[in-house]
């Protein structure tokens, strides 16, 4: 299961012309690492469906969204230097609120 998850972790793209910084964002170990655990916390408790390819798409809108209202910015100016801006405890509500 976390094999698969971490295979597609790295394919993770922001589709909508996002700039390069925000790109950046997504690759970050913090986003990648909240990631994982959402993703492999929802495989475990959904077995019905478990982890599918392409959750990792589905998931990414929820945190860019979590993103912005923490720091306050509009979602096109979120990039990797604002995160590290926020508290591993923000961060944590982010991951629980997914």
């Amino acid at each position: 299961l976390l094999k698969q998850i971490r295979k597609d972790l790295p394919r993770t793209r922001l589709r909508s012309g996002a700039s390069c910084s925000a790109q950046m964002l997504v690759e970050h170990a913090r986003i990648q690492g909240l990631m994982e655990r959402v993703l492999f916390v929802w495989a475990v408790r959904q077995p019905a469906s478990g982890y599918v390819q392409g959750l990792n798409d589905v998931l990414l809108p929820l945190i860019v969204i979590g993103l912005a209202d923490q720091s306050g910015r509009p979602i096109s100016h979120l990039d990797a230097a604002m995160l590290e801006q926020i508290s591993e405890e923000h961060l944590a509500e982010i991951e629980a609120d997914c």
